[in-house]
Parts: structure tokens; C-alpha cells; sequence
């Protein structure tokens, strides 16, 4: 959920009234905070409990009043990893989604997208994918207030990032059950294993190297690249093979082991856990900070991006992606 801050110095806890085919039953449910600051009015929150077997209706009990909560059962279909990507809005460019789209599922990962607002041609694209199997959509909407007026009071002005932390905790409960490694990235972020072939074997080395922790830290690392105005020439091979790392880093983006946390805030967990912060040398997120839009010239095919992160690590055995990976990626692209 989303609400003002000071809702937790008043309330700890709320009721809540589950109904099912033959009973009901009351329970408490406790309050969480999931935003790990006040900077913003409103923020995240989970409340936890226990309800009956198959429960049919669900509502909140405030003030001897009930309001319906909806609710949804959802699948256990494994999922090993799945990639949380941060509510889209009209601003994401399509070529960063496309990147993405066929980078994660080269690499043996699931996405799910939340989508606040986007422009009609991206939403075809993206249907596209759905229809394929390794994405999900998921509308994320704007708060509406039904006893107050925008005008006098905008919740929507008062979240931060389009309520990305809800989003993302919201995202590793849909897959608690389903999945090994959840990840949250943005649009713009890659990740391309480099101690695997896969992104399920290099979680899993990690996980195992270090049994005790709830999830591990990737280092952001910005990156420029080039990529085609045009549609009717785009090529994301062009994209893999203009990356040049800027030696400027941001703040990290997190994998979690799902079974061991149960909420998140943008990038780490209000509650502590272990974590485990990857060294750079191991691998690190792959940030299109910078893309310059051509109206079209040649690829490269001859050039393989390096991977040159700003601690001056250096392999040049192991490039940023093979040549294998980019023109496979390339076929899968051109198949649609």
C-alpha cells in the first residue's frame, strides 16, 4: 500500500475481514515500512498476516466500516529469474526496451513490466512480447482520493518515482513462490553475466559462494552507446557494439533471493538483511546513460565491447558480450 507517512506514529496495526465459502474471519495485520526515508509524504507500506483457506472476499476494517480489498491468486509457474523493471512512463525511449527485451531473454530471464503511461506504438511492441511468452504488463495506476480533490491535494505529487517502491515489492510477492533470483532494473540497465551462461548459473555461484545473504548489490556503471532513429533500420547489434564504459558510476541496483525477503525499497530493503556487494571484477550493471541517435550509418561487425568498469579491472579474455551472444541476439531481433 501507499499512504502519508504519519499513518505509522498512530497506527501499528489494522484488521482485516476474510470470507470464504463457509466462514469469516477477523485478524490483524502488521504495519511495515517498506520507504526507507520521509523526503517523500507518501510511501510504501506491506501489512502481513494470516487469513482463512480460499478466502472469496477480502476487506479492511476501519471505524467499524468495511472497504473491499482486491485481490488476486497468482501462478507458481517457475520462473527461475524474473527481472522487475520500474513503471514505465511516455519519456522511456523504445529503443532501451528493445535492448532489453532481447538481451534478458538471451539470458534466461522472465520480464515483468509496470506501465503508469506509455505511447501507443511501445505498447504494440510490447504486446508483441507478451504474446511470446517471457513478458508480463501490468497497468500501475495513479493514486486517485475519492473524498479529495487533485486540486486542493495530488498524492501522485507526493510519491517518489511513481510509487517505484511499491511497485518493486509488489513484483517479488507475484513471484515469491515462482522464482530463485528476483531483480529490479530499470529500463536503461543491463545486466549480462559474465561468470555464466546464464543469468540462473551466476546468481546461483553467488548464492551458494555465500549461503547466509537475502540478496546481492550489482554496481551501476555508466556506459555510452549509439543507436538509430529509425525504426526501419534500428539494429541492436549496433547498440551492443557501440558500448564504451564513461568511468562514472551510480548506485547499484539489488537481486533478491525471494524466499528471504519480503519487501524492498528501490534499492535495498528497509529491514536489514545480509547482503552480498559484488565486486566490479565479477560483473556489474551495464547503464545506457548515454545513447546518441543517428539517422543511420554502418555496424561494426568486426568490434566486440570491452569490459572496462571505473576500478580499472580489465579482461580482455572476456569481453563485456561475446560475438556469438550479439549476433544470435541480432537473428532474434530481426525475426519480428
Amino acid at each position: 500500500m501507499t499512504a502519508d507517512f504519519e499513518l505509522l506514529e498512530n497506527v501499528k496495526k489494522i484488521e482485516l475481514l476474510a470470507i470464504n465459502g463457509t466462514n469469516r474471519m477477523m485478524t490483524t495485520a502488521e504495519l511495515e515500512r517498506v520507504t526507507i526515508h520521509d523526503a517523500c509524504k507518501w510511501i510504501a507500506m506491506t501489512a502481513t498476516t494470516e487469513v482463512i483457506l480460499n478466502p472469496s472476499l477480502l476487506f479492511v476494517s476501519l471505524g467499524g466500516n468495511h472497504a473491499p480489498i482486491p485481490f488476486e491468486v497468482i501462478s507458481t509457474e517457475q520462473k527461475p529469474v524474473v527481472m522487475c523493471i520500474s513503471p514505465l512512463f511516455a519519456a522511456e525511449n523504445w529503443q532501451n526496451l528493445l535492448v532489453s527485451l532481447h538481451i534478458y531473454k538471451r539470458f534466461g530471464a522472465f520480464m515483468h513490466l509496470y506501465i503508469r503511461s506509455v505511447v501507443s506504438p511501445m505498447l504494440e511492441i510490447l504486446k508483441v512480447y507478451e504474446e511470446e511468452g517471457y513478458v508480463t504488463l501490468k497497468p500501475w495506476n495513479r493514486i486517485n482520493l475519492l473524498n479529495r480533490d487533485e486540486r486542493d491535494f495530488n498524492p501522485n505529487l507526493n510519491v517518489e518515482f511513481r510509487s517505484q517502491a511499491a511497485a518493486q515489492t509488489d513484483c517479488l510477492l507475484r513471484y515469491k513462490e515462482a522464482s530463485e533470483f528476483v531483480a529490479f532494473v530499470d529500463l536503461d540497465d543491463l545486466i549480462l553475466p559474465r561468470q555464466a551462461n546464464n543469468y540462473l548459473n551466476e546468481f546461483r555461484f553467488l548464492a551458494a559462494e555465500h549461503p547466509t545473504v537475502a540478496y546481492f548489490t550489482y554496481s551501476k556503471e555508466n556506459t555510452k552507446t549509439r543507436a538509430y532513429k529509425r525504426a526501419n533500420v534500428f539494429s541492436i547489434e549496433h547498440v551492443l557494439r557501440s558500448i564504451q564504459y564513461e568511468q562514472t558510476t551510480e548506485t547499484g541496483k539489488m537481486i533478491a533471493i525471494p524466499s528471504k525477503v519480503n519487501n524492498t525499497w528501490i534499492h535495498w530493503p528497509h529491514k536489514t538483511v545480509k547482503k552480498l556487494e559484488v565486486e566490479a571484477s565479477f560483473n556489474s550493471i551495464t547503464h545506457l546513460k548515454h545513447i546518441e541517435m543517428l539517422d543511420g550509418m554502418g555496424v561494426d561487425h568486426d568490434r566486440i565491447p570491452q569490459y572496462r568498469p571505473s576500478t580499472g579491472e580489465e579482461d580482455d579474455e572476456k569481453p563485456l558480450i561475446s560475438n556469438k551472444n550479439i549476433k544470435m541476439i541480432e537473428k532474434d531481433f530481426t525475426r519480428y
